[in-house]
């Protein structure tokens, strides 16, 4: 291994870290002072496609992780509160489960019904949406269509 392929190496492993800094919150500049880098590299990594990419990677994984860790403890939350409301030890408690679970299972079913009426109007526009035009001909389209305007509109 020659030496430029070990500066391309290291280079990457340090964008990555400073990507990783950003993702947890550091500055621009703190993120890069972390690294012993310069205020103007800071900046110039932070607008490189590459640091941007990896920002994009790891807070996609950080929402990945937030994801699980709540599905987790909604299963729990969901269980405890049937347990509760099956088993309490007071009427009160058992009402307050039964009352929680039936406000978020309203919730979960409106939510889901208004993702399915989204979907199907995206469906139904999207049908409806014109092939796009090449550049020189949607010009032309559109000189035709001001033309044709009133002044005042």
């Amino acid at each position: 291994m020659d030496d430029t392929t070990e500066v391309v190496r290291g280079r990457d492993t340090q964008q990555e870290a400073f990507a990783a800094a950003l993702v947890g919150g550091h500055t621009i500049e703190s993120a890069g002072r972390s690294l012993g880098l310069s205020p103007a590299t800071s900046y110039r990594w932070a607008g490189d496609p590459r640091v941007v990419g990896l920002v994009g990677e790891l807070r996609a994984e950080v929402r990945r992780r937030i994801v699980d860790a709540l599905a987790t403890g909604c299963t729990l939350a969901v269980a405890t509160l049937i347990e509760i409301a099956r088993d309490g030890k007071s009427e009160h408690a058992r009402v307050n489960a039964s009352l929680g679970l039936l406000s978020t299972a309203r919730e979960w079913i409106e939510l889901e019904q208004l993702a399915r009426q989204v979907t199907e109007l995206e469906d139904r526009v999207g049908d409806r949406q014109p092939a796009p035009q090449p550049p020189r001909e949607r010009a032309r389209l559109e000189l035709l269509v001001n033309r044709e305007r009133p002044d005042d509109a």
